[in-house]
C-alpha cells in the first residue's frame, strides 16, 4: 500500500486518516496540537 503523510488532524483530517489506516496504508501524521494526533497514533499511525 501507499506511504502517506497527513498534515492536520482536525475533524476532516482525522476522518481521512482513519479511512486510510482501515485500507491498510502506512500513515504518518502531524498536527500543531500534538494531542489531536493521539487517536490516529493509537490506530496505527506514526508521528512525524
Amino acid at each position: 500500500m501507499a506511504r502517506i503523510a497527513l498534515l492536520g488532524t482536525g475533524l476532516l483530517g482525522a476522518a481521512i486518516g482513519r479511512r486510510l489506516l482501515e485500507q491498510g496504508h502506512s500513515l504518518k501524521v502531524w498536527n500543531r496540537t500534538p494531542e489531536k494526533c493521539q487517536a490516529l497514533l493509537e490506530a496505527g499511525g506514526q508521528a512525524i
